[in-house]
């Protein structure tokens, strides 16, 4: 017997056919290879080099487990993306290849290629490809997973070109954010990738494709501040850049502004940009530690404290008028600290538009003040001695505006915009002088009906004034109305309707047609508003300022009826239609109207009210 019956001596044959290798008595050979008439051979040469091989494989193997553990710990770390998504379902064992019609950049290139130094090397958002980084969205900005978007990625012209505009025609409106002389889209989608998301929703003409990356915007938004529990200034400036200049009230059917707001809001608190921690905080999570919101987003350079500095202010600056337009929310309460930051905004001369984000928030303060003095007034002292300090405050404001200030329409047009809001306050167009006094409107109640007239006829020069500011305004610049110049607009033209239609034996509405025509304010807006879009050479179809132009003819057509001018002989009344009931039309059309406008049906009027506009053109 030579021995080669025993374990891990079996022959060559017996070795690949895994069968039990049993030795002849005789000597020569085993009994299988005996039985099948074949060459039997020792294999122990073959079985040490196979042993030398599995010894190798063994550390290859565990080599690579181990850089695979290093990645997952890393993708761990990582926010969803369709990159971390792909290599997750590679390392599960589900099928890598894209189906039809993926997009291959979802696919992660280390992984495609082979080569396994580059598996531990952690994805970033700047060490991506160059097609990447500007054909699609930045990674922590990108689509929810499996959050099926209509809205194409913008390639690197659209990006470029979305940056001009926003710089060029629409910053200016509302100039909380400066950018440097050289910056480049693709360096601040690096730096500010929630902010350039929101700067190419906002500069899409059309409805469909603002809509849908709006939608977008916001899903993103709900994933990192409600989900992930993430504050910072990126996240507040893509907020107050998409309220500002979004005009969501317009493109969807319900409004999101209000939330968005409070969104905002929640940013500067969760921040500290507010206020500072007090020093008797008691929180455990704050013992021994850096105070809440300290960090590289509200330090650093004088730059970026400044950057901090004007979107804090700007969050005031939106969250009052957004509170004042749609009555849902609060606006956020001015604080010392708040002070500090729009001393140092105003007293910046490196930056000749922080002085008119300056005076824009100090106006809005003014505003804001008549809307406490209106809503919180419970004292026996009279509303107007309150309003005629608001107004000395007003004039003192105006008195020490700078040249390069008064020579600036949309400064002034919110001077005469505040104005108004002074005089409303002390006794609103909207009231009736038949009914009784509300018990909450005592301090007015108290006015002589001399001081009464005098409110309303200064309300009525304050929107001749604005009027005559916003005619001066070149049409081709509306592309960058914020909403504050829409939320001025609306109150211009629904306190103008409720002047020209009041009743009350001691106004005199002729007068007041004589000094503003209702109709011909309304004419001349829309007129201009249609003349937005006939500046471009080929508009689409869904163009949004062609949906405004639409919005104002029918809202002309509308306003038309209910002023009884040019109503046709053979419709009837308007159910329910009296003198007096005409002044509460246009409240209610400026809190619901917009909301209401499915700008996909042209028979939109038509539902809401029981008349096609078609009949009145």
């Amino acid at each position: 017997m030579d021995g080669r019956g025993r374990y891990g001596l079996a022959c060559t044959n017996c070795f690949v056919a895994k069968c039990k290798c049993v030795s002849r008595p005789e000597g020569d050979g085993c009994q299988r290879c005996h039985r099948l008439q074949k060459h039997c051979y020792a294999s122990d040469s073959v079985r040490k080099r196979k042993a030398q091989k599995n010894t190798n494989s063994v550390a290859r193997i565990a080599q690579l487990e181990s850089k695979l553990d290093s990645l997952v710990s890393i993708l761990g770390t990582l926010p969803p993306s369709p990159i971390t998504a792909a290599i997750h379902q590679t390392l599960h064992g589900d099928d890598p290849r894209p189906g039809p019609g993926a997009n291959p950049l979802d696919h992660c290139h280390s992984l495609s290629s082979g080569s396994t130094s580059s598996i531990a090397t952690p994805p970033s958002p700047i060490g991506l490809p160059r097609d990447l980084t500007t054909q699609d969205w930045p990674p922590n900005s990108r689509p929810l997973p499996g959050f099926h978007t209509a809205a194409s990625p913008p390639s690197a012209s659209e990006l470029d070109a979305s940056l001009t505009t926003f710089r060029e025609q629409m910053l200016r409106f509302c100039p909380f954010i400066e950018f440097a002389p050289d910056v480049t889209a693709r360096q601040l989608q690096r730096e500010r990738p929630f902010l350039v998301q929101a700067i190419v929703a906002v500069t899409a003409r059309s409805v469909e494709l603002r809509r849908a990356r709006g939608r977008d915007l916001k899903a993103r938004l709900g994933q990192m501040m409600v989900v992930e529990n993430s504050s910072t200034i990126d996240l507040l400036l893509a907020i107050l850049t998409y309220v500002t200049w979004g005009n969501d009230q317009v493109v969807t059917r319900s409004s999101t502004l209000s939330r968005l707001m409070q969104l905002a809001m929640s940013v500067v608190y969760d921040l500290r940009l507010n206020k500072p921690l007090p020093p008797d905080v008691h929180m455990l999570t704050t013992a021994g530690l850096q105070p809440i919101g300290a960090g590289e987003d509200t330090g650093g350079s004088d730059e970026r404290a400044l950057e901090v500095e004007r979107a804090t202010l700007a969050c005031f600056l939106l969250s009052s008028f957004v509170s004042t337009y749609f009555a849902q929310i609060d606006a956020l309460r001015w604080t010392p600290q708040m002070e500090e930051f729009l001393y140092r905004v105003e007293t910046n001369t490196q930056c000749p538009s922080d002085a008119v984000l300056a005076f824009q928030v100090r106006l809005q303060m003014i505003a804001q003040k008549a809307v406490q003095v209106r809503d919180q007034h419970d004292t026996d002292l009279p509303i107007a001695f309150c309003t005629k300090a608001l107004s000395a405050q007003l004039q003192d404001l105006k008195i020490h505006m700078s040249p390069e200030l008064e020579k600036n329409e949309l400064l002034l047009a919110q001077l005469h915009y505040v104005e108004l809001s002074i005089h409303e306050t002390a006794y609103t167009a909207n009231s009736d002088p038949l009914l009784p006094p509300s018990p909450r409107s005592v301090g007015s109640s108290t006015l002589p009906s001399w001081e009464r007239l005098g409110c309303l006829w200064q309300s009525l020069e304050a929107i001749q004034a604005w009027v005559d500011v916003y005619y001066r305004i070149n049409p081709t610049e509306y592309v960058g109305f914020t909403v504050l110049m829409w939320a001025q607009l609306s109150r211009i033209l629904v306190t103008l309707y409720r002047l020209s239609t009041r009743v009350d034996p001691a106004w005199d509405r002729r007068a007041v047609s004589k000094t503003v025509d209702f109709l011909e304010v309304a004419d001349r807006i829309t007129d201009r508003l249609e003349q937005v879009c006939s500046e471009q050479d080929a508009p689409a179809s869904d163009d949004i300022w062609l949906h405004i132009g639409r919005l104002s003819r029918a809202v002309r057509t509308w306003v038309r009826l209910q002023m009884g001018r040019d109503r046709p002989e053979e419709l009837p009344a308007w159910p329910g239609e009296t003198p007096a009931s005409t002044d509460t039309f246009m409240g209610d059309m400026d809190a619901n109207l917009l909301q209401s406008i499915d700008f996909g049906n042209e028979n939109w009027l038509e539902s809401l009210v029981g008349w096609s506009p078609d009949r009145f053109n």
